[in-house]
């Protein structure tokens, strides 16, 4: 067994005792592998509990922590035939993957103005976008509102999609660390080379910034797939619903019948998508995020 102390000679008749680093090491790392698994089974246990939940009989309890004694896999075909949900997820993705678009592109478009363009006011303005993080969403709904009304657009995903192509002060300041963290030359080159703005950001920035441009999708994503509030407020047309409403109606519905296995499935249903882009982007989430850390 390793000791944690080590014990030298200097000199005759003279010896020092010092710390076993590599024990130390050792014992911190050990700890550090029980934390993570204690947090790991902390975060999972609420999925499992709902998984095992939307797999038990009508009328059972689902808060009988049996885990995984029943599988009635019918409580989801019941969730996806009797809830539509189905025409409500297509509703969902069809917002997502326009924000996508307008987020990637406006963002994308703002921050490299601000990385690369040294202009009288550039640090004043950034800041100014930045304050914008600190207004509550609540307080611009009835203005935005009124809006909308006035133009006709309530009842439709204009609403919903248009401000992505705006940009937000968050994702702006993602892709601005992001930017900042490339080489300055590289922009100087391309400039001496004969490329213009448009040709640099487009073939030259863009291309570098894929880990980045990647976690920005997936921010968007989550944000338009969750997204309660907004569809809440604009959408009245029950074929243009989204799986956030889809999922709250549903809720309402069986809530009083007792029912909980249906409400768990149409939970996991909702959650499926978000769950499966995470897990298949999450090399590029991380690699996104540490780049936008970084400040060149």
């Amino acid at each position: 067994m390793m000791s944690n102390v080590v014990v030298e000679k200097t000199a005759p008749g003279v010896t020092i005792k010092r710390p076993n680093f590599f024990t130390k090491r050792r014992e911190y790392s050990i700890w550090g592998i029980i934390a993570l698994l204690i947090g790991s089974v902390i975060m999972i246990f609420p999925f499992v509990f709902a998984f095992s939940g939307s797999l038990v009989a009508n009328g059972a309890s689902v808060y009988s922590m049996k885990f995984f004694q029943e599988w009635h896999w019918e409580n989801y075909r019941i969730v996806l035939e009797e809830a539509d949900f189905l025409r409500y997820s297509l509703n969902s993705f069809v917002i997502a993957g326009i924000d996508i678009i307008g987020s990637i592109i406006s963002n994308t478009f703002i921050a490299f103005g601000f990385a690369r363009y040294n202009f009288k006011g550039n640090n004043a303005l950034f800041f100014a976008v930045l304050c914008t993080m600190f207004l509550p969403t609540t307080v611009m709904t009835v203005p935005q509102f009124i809006i909308w009304s006035e133009l006709r657009c309530v009842d439709t995903i204009i609403p919903l999609t248009l401000g992505s192509f705006f940009g937000s002060a968050m994702n702006i300041f993602l892709m601005r660390q992001c930017f900042k963290s490339l080489p300055g030359g590289l922009y100087e080159a391309a400039l001496i080379d004969g490329a213009n703005p448009l040709y640099i950001y487009a073939r030259i920035y863009m291309p570098l910034a894929k880990p980045m441009i990647a976690t920005l999708a997936i921010r968007t994503f989550n944000g338009a797939w969750n997204n309660l509030f907004g569809p809440l407020v604009y959408l009245t047309s029950q074929e243009k619903r989204t799986i956030t409403l889809a999922l709250a109606n549903f809720n309402n519905k069986y809530e009083q019948s007792g029912d909980q296995n249906l409400i768990m499935a149409a939970a996991i249903l909702a959650m499926l998508p978000t769950t499966i882009v995470y897990a298949l982007c999450q090399k590029q989430f991380v690699e996104g995020m540490a780049s936008a850390a970084i400040k060149g």
